[in-house]
Protein backbone atom coordinates (compact mmCIF):
# COMPACT_ATOMS: atom_id res chain seq x y z
CA UNK A 1 0.00 0.00 0.00
CA UNK A 2 0.99 3.27 -1.10
CA UNK A 3 0.80 6.76 1.55
CA UNK A 4 0.56 9.33 -0.82
CA UNK A 5 0.76 13.47 -0.64
CA UNK A 6 -2.03 14.52 -2.56
CA UNK A 7 -2.49 18.36 -3.59
CA UNK A 8 -6.22 19.16 -4.04
CA UNK A 9 -7.14 22.75 -4.74
CA UNK A 10 -9.93 23.50 -5.06
CA UNK A 11 -12.40 20.61 -5.30
CA UNK A 12 -15.59 19.63 -6.32
CA UNK A 13 -17.58 17.64 -3.61
CA UNK A 14 -19.67 14.95 -5.63
CA UNK A 15 -22.44 12.77 -4.30
CA UNK A 16 -23.32 11.18 -7.08
CA UNK A 17 -21.55 8.60 -9.51
CA UNK A 18 -20.06 10.91 -12.93
CA UNK A 19 -17.26 9.69 -15.28
CA UNK A 20 -15.70 13.09 -14.80
CA UNK A 21 -12.56 13.21 -17.91
CA UNK A 22 -11.34 16.11 -15.80
CA UNK A 23 -12.77 18.48 -13.25
CA UNK A 24 -15.80 20.59 -13.74
CA UNK A 25 -16.05 24.07 -14.51
CA UNK A 26 -18.21 26.20 -12.75
CA UNK A 27 -21.37 24.87 -14.18
CA UNK A 28 -20.53 21.59 -13.41
CA UNK A 29 -20.57 20.05 -16.41
CA UNK A 30 -17.87 17.57 -17.96
CA UNK A 31 -16.78 18.87 -21.32
CA UNK A 32 -18.65 22.81 -21.05
CA UNK A 33 -18.16 24.75 -24.33
CA UNK A 34 -18.19 28.28 -22.73
CA UNK A 35 -15.01 30.16 -23.26
CA UNK A 36 -16.04 31.79 -20.32
CA UNK A 37 -15.88 28.76 -17.75
CA UNK A 38 -12.13 28.31 -19.15
CA UNK A 39 -10.01 26.80 -17.28
CA UNK A 40 -11.91 24.58 -15.18
CA UNK A 41 -13.26 26.22 -11.72
CA UNK A 42 -12.22 23.57 -9.67
CA UNK A 43 -8.70 21.27 -9.39
CA UNK A 44 -10.39 17.49 -8.46
CA UNK A 45 -13.02 16.08 -7.52
CA UNK A 46 -14.01 14.40 -3.67
CA UNK A 47 -16.15 11.41 -4.03
CA UNK A 48 -18.37 11.56 -0.62
CA UNK A 49 -20.77 8.80 0.50
CA UNK A 50 -24.61 9.55 -0.54
CA UNK A 51 -27.03 10.49 2.37
CA UNK A 52 -29.20 7.23 1.85
CA UNK A 53 -27.96 4.45 3.54
CA UNK A 54 -28.66 1.97 -0.07
CA UNK A 55 -25.73 4.00 -1.81
CA UNK A 56 -22.86 4.79 0.39
CA UNK A 57 -19.10 5.39 -0.61
CA UNK A 58 -17.61 2.83 1.41
CA UNK A 59 -14.54 5.70 1.65
CA UNK A 60 -14.31 8.63 0.58
CA UNK A 61 -12.17 8.92 -3.23
CA UNK A 62 -9.90 11.54 -4.02
CA UNK A 63 -9.31 12.22 -7.68
CA UNK A 64 -7.03 14.36 -9.26
CA UNK A 65 -6.76 14.94 -12.88
CA UNK A 66 -2.58 16.39 -13.68
CA UNK A 67 0.06 13.75 -12.41
CA UNK A 68 2.13 16.32 -10.31
CA UNK A 69 -0.51 17.06 -7.67
CA UNK A 70 0.22 14.01 -6.20
CA UNK A 71 3.60 11.85 -5.52
CA UNK A 72 3.70 8.69 -3.47
CA UNK A 73 5.44 9.20 -0.12
CA UNK A 74 5.88 5.71 1.41
CA UNK A 75 5.95 2.13 0.86
CA UNK A 76 3.80 -0.06 3.38
CA UNK A 77 4.26 -2.92 3.64
CA UNK A 78 2.00 -5.65 5.75
CA UNK A 79 0.74 -9.35 6.04
CA UNK A 80 -2.82 -10.46 7.11
CA UNK A 81 -3.10 -13.07 9.10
Amino acid sequence: MWLARVLLGRAFVCQDAKPYKRAPCSCNIDDCKEAAHKPSAYHSVVGTHKTSSSQRLKFREFIVYEKFCSYPEFLIKYERQ
